[in-house]
């Protein structure tokens, strides 16, 4: 008999509300793009806002999914996965870009000059583990001290367990984490593991502002971000990200939204 704790029970989101709110951020998200255009530059309030749209679209696919989506690596706008074997197209891709079409996010003409090219999407994959890749809709064990080993969870369920699961591995470089700030959380250092996150949307910010390499500034995205398009696969092993709390210098103008995994599963639980 498949388990069902009392305090998870899923208490529901209708594929009319979901397509509701999938409608209204693909609105917000066009509007926030054609404003760029328009205006011939970009504000921090408006590409914050795009930001957030995507996370808000990252949980809403989980929602309808049961798993979080795969990065895009091919420039397509969609998640590179696999629908046979149910998984992203390599266990590898930890990084990409922000799989829009995948996510039901729509934007006016222009974008991939603006934003959408310099916002990554990196996902917690556990190696594919099928216990705590968080990219993968399977049934899910308890995993761990008193854990069973049987696949007892299944839908939203299963995805709420492998995102425990993959909360209690121990922190590691080679899944998608989070470094310090600078400042209280330690060095911006990708020596400096602070802590793997669910998921993580990173954008460039306006300008190269450290005026090497490629549109990101600092230590993370180490591999580089190609100037020859697609310019996500230059970065799909990538899994060090720059802490959300460094401050803005002349040297460092990138904004980091890691989703924790504390906070994804508060979004799935609602």
């Amino acid at each position: 008999m498949m388990r069902r704790p009392v305090s998870d029970v899923q208490r529901g989101v209708s594929l009319i509300e979901t397509g509701l709110v999938l409608v209204v951020m693909g609105v917000m998200l066009s509007a926030i793009m054609a404003g760029h255009n328009q205006s011939g530059g970009r504000t921090p309030a408006a590409d914050a806002a795009a930001q957030d749209a995507v996370v808000a679209a990252v949980f809403a696919f989980a929602i309808r999914n049961n798993r979080l989506p795969c990065p895009d690596v091919d420039g397509d706008d969609l998640e590179d996965y696999d629908s046979n074997t149910g998984m992203c197209t390599a266990s590898d891709l930890h990084s990409g870009g922000v799989p829009f079409k995948s996510l039901g996010l729509t934007y006016s003409s222009g974008v991939a000059n603006t934003v959408g090219t310099k916002l990554v999407y990196g996902v917690y994959r556990a190696g594919a583990d099928p216990q705590a890749d968080l990219a993968q809709a399977v049934p899910r064990a308890v995993v761990g001290a008193g854990g069973s080993g049987a696949p007892d969870y299944t839908g939203l369920d299963a995805l709420r367990q492998a995102v425990r699961n993959a909360a209690a591995r121990p922190a590691s470089n080679g899944e998608v984490y989070v470094t310090g700030d600078d400042a209280g959380a330690g060095a911006a250092d990708c020596n400096n593991i602070v802590a793997n996150a669910a998921f993580v949307v990173a954008y460039a910010g306006p300008t190269n502002a450290d005026r090497t390499g490629g549109d990101f500034d600092g230590a993370h995205l180490p591999q580089g971000w190609s100037a020859a398009a697609p310019h996500w696969n230059a970065v799909r092993t990538n899994t060090c990200f720059v802490g959300p709390g460094k401050q803005a210098t002349a040297m460092y103008d990138d904004v980091v939204r890691a989703v924790s995994f504390p906070e994804l599963l508060g979004a799935l639980s609602q």
